[in-house]
């Protein structure tokens, strides 16, 4: 088994010693975060999931800008639309 990259959710997450160890040991990860868990940083230069999305381009549903559509379905069938987009969190300090 080759393992390509280490994903969680909010409960490891929110973790900070976790996401630093495995770091440290050169693995890739995904992991989930609460929305105003900000990362490490100077002051004024704390990022939280809120900031990164607040800096993404958005007009309307119809040009969504950097936000993506998916169509998420539900057990009784219906559907509905979310939009997403990648935001990148520096854990190191650096």
């Amino acid at each position: 088994m080759v393992l390509r990259a280490v994903a969680a959710d909010c409960a490891y997450g929110d973790q900070d010693g976790f996401r630093r160890e495995l770091a440290d040991a050169g693995l890739p990860f995904v992991m989930a975060i609460k929305p105003r868990h900000g990362v490490w940083a100077y002051g004024n230069q704390a990022y939280t999931p809120v900031d990164a999305a607040r800096a993404l381009a958005w007009h309307d549903p119809d040009e969504p800008g950097d936000w993506s559509a998916v169509t998420r379905t539900f057990r009784d069938g219906h559907t509905t639309t979310w939009r997403f987009a990648d935001a990148h969190l520096d854990i190191s300090g650096g």
